[in-house]
């Protein structure tokens, strides 16, 4: 994990993204297209987005959509969709994962993060 590729990827092992130490950069709320406020009343939903990174060299970036989750007793904020981020995990002989695969063990890192709070108190500050 000393280098970007010719790619922009950064290659690491599955047992280094588990060691992986992200800081959050920022959080923020998807706002409403104009035109869809204009038809009248209906359903909303709260969704936006977070980034995060590491500390080492090269950065590390990792983002997801989220989405406020107000089917519960209690609201809570979730993961939704693909992360975007400049990992790329190899297996054992250093050969690329798939995509998919890659995407499943990024989204398996993400949701094991304390993140929820972070995002909150980050979109509470920039709105409030």
């Amino acid at each position: 994990m000393d280098k970007v590729s010719w790619d922009f990827y950064v290659r690491m092992t599955v047992e280094t993204l588990t060691s992986l130490r992200l800081k959050h950069l920022m959080s923020a709320i998807d706002l409403d297209e104009p035109d869809q406020c204009q038809k009248g009343t209906g359903l909303t939903q709260i969704s936006g987005y977070t980034e995060w990174v590491s500390e080492t060299t090269p950065t590390i970036t990792l983002g997801w959509d989220w989405e406020l989750n107000t089917l519960q007793a209690h609201p809570f904020v979730c993961r939704v969709g693909a992360p975007r981020s400049n990992i790329m995990i190899v297996d054992d002989l250093q050969q690329d994962l798939k995509y998919i695969e890659n995407s499943r063990l990024l989204e398996t890192f993400i949701d094991q993060l304390q993140w929820q709070e972070e995002v909150r108190e980050s979109v509470n500050n920039k709105y409030s």
